[in-house]
């Protein structure tokens, strides 16, 4: 609450709001090669901990909502692109369909980027995760 009278807005470009199920594969299959910081980063952007986190937080999380104005900003890819890191990033979401999410941008499903908004959202198309800022 302190810190809100500091912050006049909030945008949110393709962040892992709801966690990503890229971060459940990587903790699950190579977490053990990764830093222990690493591994805990990952961690924390599981889809089941992210749920958890905004189960526990919602009503600071709708406050925040209702008082500092906000906009999510995603997109999503799902056709080949020109280049081979677009390419990289269409693989990618080719594999985070298969695990339920059929809109996202190679690493975050639309609905992980957004949280509950109604005009407040931008879904920008056939940009992957690192290309978004060059598409807007």
């Amino acid at each position: 609450p302190e810190l809100m009278k500091n912050i006049s807005g909030w945008i949110s470009i393709n962040g892992a709001l709801h966690g990503s199920p890229l971060a459940d594969a990587i903790v699950n299959k190579v977490g053990w090669a990764l830093s222990r910081k690493m591994r805990e980063t990952l961690r924390n952007l599981t889809e089941e901990r992210m749920e958890a986190f905004h189960r526990e937080h919602s009503a600071e999380i709708a406050h925040i909502l209702d008082v500092v104005p906000s906009l999510f900003v995603s997109s999503w890819i799902n056709k080949e692109m020109p280049d081979v890191t677009e390419s990289r990033f269409l693989r990618l979401s080719k594999w985070v369909r298969k695990k339920g999410h059929q809109w996202n941008d190679g690493i975050v499903p639309n609905e992980s980027a957004h949280l509950g908004c109604g005009n407040d959202c931008v879904r920008i198309s056939q940009s992957d995760h690192t290309h978004v800022l060059r598409d807007v």
